[in-house]
């Protein structure tokens, strides 16, 4: 996890000027989100995350706005099955997900300047680093024990595809909430909602 957050940073900081070559650079900005995510079989879980953001428009035919941002998110289960009155065998899990979304861009649609809301879509890669544990209890008489926890990991590549809506409350301050599908060898949904700071 420190890499991973050394890595956002320097991408932040460090970003090169050549992305924004013919646009007009606008603001530049960090921010924090919150999720609700569905991972595909895990049930709901709790996420967050930190973005940052760099605004730049070309001509008439709308906004473009590049966000490197990290998310994460974490999930647990437990299943019980019951043989009979003395014999139970329980098994726990535990789910963590680290998304790297590096190359998010935003596009914003054109609209009046007198709209209270900014709609926009986007996509981006991402490098998904996925860690998991799990350990089963059994019970039963004169044989109970109980595993030491399994931990896996795995790393996949993924693509994001989102779309929400920015509501400026100030010049410096920006609500915004969106839905975010992350497509991997596991599908994740997202339903986010976060602030920014823009200087």
């Amino acid at each position: 996890m420190k890499k991973a957050m050394l890595i956002f940073l320097m991408i932040c900081f460090i970003t090169p000027t050549s992305s924004f070559s013919g646009l007009t650079k606008n603001y530049i900005g960090v921010g924090a989100r919150l999720s609700l995510a569905a991972p595909e079989n895990r049930g709901a879980a709790f996420g967050f995350g930190g973005h940052c953001l760099f605004d730049g428009k070309i001509s008439s035919i709308g906004r473009f706005q590049f966000i490197p941002n990290l998310s994460f998110w974490f999930a647990s289960d437990e299943n019980s099955y019951r043989y009979s009155v003395t014999i139970i065998d329980e098994y726990e899990y535990r789910y963590w997900q680290i998304a790297m979304n590096f190359s998010d861009l935003k596009y914003y649609f054109p609209v009046p300047s007198s709209f209270v809301v900014e709609p926009y879509v986007g996509t981006g890669i991402a490098l998904v680093i996925n860690f998991s544990k799990s350990r089963h209890t059994h019970t039963a008489p004169g044989n109970s024990y109980s595993t030491s926890w399994n931990p896996t990991s795995d790393v996949d590549a993924a693509v994001n595809f989102f779309a929400g809506i920015d509501i400026p409350i100030s010049k410096k301050i920006i609500l915004f909430t969106e839905i975010r599908l992350t497509a991997s060898p596991q599908f994740v949904f997202r339903f986010t909602g976060g602030l920014s700071f823009t200087f």
